[in-house]
């Protein structure tokens, strides 16, 4: 049994669940299920959905040994909504009912990652449950329970006595080790979603020292979410799968690179955004007595 990364009594009472999605993403692979990731556009479900990635096609390049497999069973799609949006729902399943047709292919299985349990996500689970897809959501959003009558497997700290400090990004890293535990940088991934989504629980802490023995401190982490956040918004729905595997951790050298052009760029936004916002702004100063001072900035 792979030990965790870290100490976390829910991450323990997570334990079923994660044994139960290894072993649903391995039958998949085996039988040579499509696997679809669909994650939130934001650092944290990048975290979860690259771990992921990893881990499964490390899986797949064994079990099926041709590099197209890689990119004709497996893709990993972003999703801009807070949520699984039904037009991305049904785009996936027009896009595998279409492949079934040409190819013969058994329905997919789509893990939902940093989203999937909130009553917005609902519709579109049922959507894909009447298409006999399966259903792996990896979460930690508070869950309406209706939503799990159409999950296969539902990951969720909310469901084992935890909170959202306990981040999608987190269990994808510790979900990746289960399933390869050779796959690469999990604990810089943990660490960079805890960051990346505020959470300041002992999860974090622990992630973050794991990280900085691998030379990876505090302030490089931080950076790195800045510049994954940076960049989702330009990617938009697409995969990029080489240049989002640069940006968290891949390629150390390009890593390097980017994340420096990246923070230049978002450093320099922030202070015209402060500039600009100080040009229309004023300071009321009550003063020690109470006295109400107004000061405009000098707008020259």
């Amino acid at each position: 049994m792979t030990d965790f990364m870290i100490r976390s009594d829910t991450l323990e009472n997570l334990r079923p669940g994660l044994e139960k999605a290894r072993e649903l993403i391995i039958d998949s692979i085996k039988s040579k299920r499509p696997i679809l990731v669909r994650h939130h556009a934001d650092c944290d479900g990048y975290c979860a959905a690259v771990a992921l990635e990893r881990a499964i096609l490390a899986l797949m390049y064994k079990e099926y040994r041709r590099e197209s497999d890689l990119f004709y069973y497996y893709r990993r799609l972003p999703s801009k909504a807070p949520f699984y949006d039904y037009t991305d729902a049904t785009k996936d399943v027009s896009n595998f009912l279409s492949d079934s047709a040409r190819f013969e292919r058994e329905p997919p299985l789509i893990i939902v990652a940093d989203n999937g349990s909130s009553k917005e996500d609902l519709l579109s689970l049922k959507k894909l449950k009447l298409y006999d897809a399966k259903i792996i959501v990896i979460d930690h959003h508070p869950n309406n329970v209706e939503n799990d009558s159409f999950i296969d497997v539902h990951v969720n700290p909310f469901l084992a006595g935890g909170g959202s400090e306990l981040t999608a990004g987190m269990l994808g890293a510790e979900l990746a080790r289960l399933i390869d535990p050779k796959t690469p940088n999990p604990e810089l991934l943990a660490a960079t979603a805890g960051i990346a989504d505020h959470s300041f629980g002992s999860e974090t802490e622990q992630y973050l020292m794991l990280a900085q023995k691998t030379g990876y401190g505090r302030d490089i982490i931080k950076k790195t979410a800045q510049a994954v956040d940076f960049e989702a918004r330009y990617l938009s729905f697409l995969e990029s799968r080489s240049l989002v595997n640069d940006l968290l951790y891949g390629n150390a050298e390009k890593h390097k690179a980017l994340i420096e052009l990246l923070n230049n760029e978002i450093e320099a936004r922030n202070r015209e955004q402060v500039k600009n916002v100080m040009h229309y702004s004023e300071i009321l100063d009550m003063g020690e007595a109470g006295e109400t001072s107004r000061h405009a900035w000098n707008r020259s």
